[in-house]
């Protein structure tokens, strides 16, 4: 920071494209080809609902055993889809999610 400068911070009020699709903020991070750097979030209450905790290769030994769920595999495909949308040049889409559970 140059002197006479004042500091900036990156701050968001929700997780998506921002700045002409040139930014996507996801939990805790702000996302560009520059690389990932953190953001700060407007609502105190929901930036701790963002904490990260575990290792990546736990959270992928129980992925793969709940991906094999048909619900489970549908919504996590349907999870992906918003921040491809704008890319893709496609419109948004409502979609109901009332698959069953098994139970009865």
């Amino acid at each position: 920071m140059k002197k006479n400068e004042l500091a900036s911070n990156s701050v968001a009020s929700s997780c998506r494209w921002k700045s002409n699709e040139s930014v996507f903020v996801l939990g805790p991070s702000k996302i560009t080809k520059e690389g990932v750097t953190e953001i700060y979030h407007l609502n105190a209450e929901i930036s701790t609902l963002y904490g990260m905790n575990g290792h990546i290769a736990g959270w992928a030994v129980n992925a793969a055993k709940l991906i094999d769920y048909p619900a489970v595999r549908y919504k996590a495909y349907v999870s992906c889809v918003p921040s491809l949308l704008k890319l893709l040049y496609f419109t948004s889409y409502i979609l109901f999610q009332d698959l069953p559970t098994g139970k009865r």
